[in-house]
């Protein structure tokens, strides 16, 4: 006799204002001899001071090569900086308005340190109304940042900036210990309240706070502000769907670069007592950040460990499926961890993988796992089918393939009359 699929059953107590350069600037007295313009950080500064000047100079003594620009900014030679003070050896500001969105720009040079930082700081920045090509995609769901500082760093730099009032200002509480990698960096909070639909759905399903401000950090293409001088960005808008997102991905890398989805790389702490139905979430971060391939996003909660019972669960990756409109979470589950809640005579598993979706404001948990029964190769599909308090009931289904499953493959042996 053979079944072609097989269950087992078994309960469980889960204990800018733009302003246009005049004609007597465009007509500077450049430094004799260079064809350059004097440094805006020496005593002979220009008496009039475009952003792309400030920008360019700070770059410049960062000793990097000729060819590094931050465009959009590095080109800004009609936009004049206002309020430019220097206010110790260590620290020069200005200010500026882009497409009225107020911009605080500073140099400042670490204690210590021979190179400075360049910091671009927003009060308040959504990116999905100011980036043209952001709005649908990830970044684009994040709504409203606020104190967002872009920092571009010339190498690796660790430590407090929180010596420099100025500096304090901008950053707030994330000045008293930054991590910056080469290139450019951003540190800013945003509100859950601003998330899209699609993301607050996300963190709803981990039983998140609402209206929680999250802090994150990491790396940003410095090719962000390329296009903010150019026409209307989008207004924010839900997160495409997959085929949409690919065409919005190839747009994204026509106009700022192959490299700008590669170098993206977000995230901020979570609090330490969220769970995913049945599952239990140890250290959860929001992480945003861009594929090895340079042609994907990932966006959701990441999540190193986690257990449900006595089942140990790792690489966690909690996200909203756009098209089947759904938070789904994957992940790895340790195999030795599964036969201790779920065992049968015979049967071995091999790689078991989380596959649980959240919809309708409910968890539905499940793994999809390859094993083995007595010999035979099969997969399965566990399900949590019912709960009552802390006793949950799971259903695995044994699926063999066209073959299907025999009474021998079930007892490990021969079975008279069921060959």
């Amino acid at each position: 006799m053979r079944f072609k699929n097989l269950v087992i059953g078994i309960s469980l107590l889960l204990c800018a204002v733009s302003v246009s350069i005049p004609q007597s600037f465009a007509q500077q007295t450049t430094t004799e001899g260079t064809g350059t313009l004097p440094s805006i950080f020496n005593e002979n500064k220009p008496a009039n001071i475009a952003l792309a000047q400030f920008i360019n100079d700070t770059l410049k003594e960062m000793d990097l090569p000729d060819n590094v620009s931050i465009p959009g900014l590095s080109d800004a030679e009609k936009l004049l900086l206002e309020n430019f003070k220097k206010v110790n050896q260590a620290t020069f500001t200005a200010t500026a308005s882009i497409k009225n969105i107020p911009f605080e720009i500073i140099k400042y040079t670490p204690s210590g340190k021979p190179k400075p930082l360049l910091i671009i700081g927003i009060k308040e920045f959504d990116l999905s109304k100011s980036i043209p090509g952001i709005s649908g995609t990830p970044l684009g769901t994040l709504g409203e940042l606020e104190n967002a500082a872009f920092i571009y760093s010339p190498e690796k730099f660790s430590g407090q900036l929180s010596l420099d009032s100025t500096v304090k200002t901008i950053l707030g509480q994330a000045s008293s210990g930054v991590d910056l990698s080469p290139g450019m960096n951003l540190i800013a909070s945003v509100s859950t309240a601003n998330f899209s639909s699609e993301i607050k759905e996300l963190m709803k399903s981990v039983g998140d706070e609402p209206n929680r401000k999250i802090s994150f950090s990491g790396k940003i293409s410095p090719n962000i502000f390329k296009n903010i001088h150019k026409g209307s960005a989008g207004t924010p808008s839900e997160l495409a769907s997959s085929e949409e997102m690919k065409s919005k991905i190839q747009t994204l890398l026509n106009d700022y670069g192959k490299d700008f989805l590669s170098s993206l790389d977000l995230s901020g702490d979570l609090s330490q007592s969220l769970k995913a139905g049945p599952i239990e979430l140890k250290g959860g971060k929001f992480i945003l950040r861009g594929g090895k391939t340079g042609n994907t996003f990932s966006l959701g909660i990441e999540v190193e460990s986690a257990v449900a019972d006595k089942l140990e669960i790792q690489d966690v990756l909690i996200s909203y499926d756009a098209d089947k409109k759904e938070v789904r979470a994957a992940g790895d589950v340790k195999s030795e961890s599964l036969p201790s809640l779920l065992s049968f005579k015979g049967l071995e598993f091999d790689e078991i993988n989380l596959a649980s979706v959240y919809a309708a404001g409910k968890w539905d948990f499940k793994l999809n796992t390859t094993a083995s029964l007595n010999g035979k190769e099969l997969t399965a599909e566990i399900e949590l089918i019912k709960s009552e308090g802390n006793q949950f009931d799971l259903q695995a289904t044994l699926t063999g393939g066209q073959s299907g499953i025999t009474a021998k493959d079930v007892v490990g042996r021969d079975v008279p009359g069921f060959d």
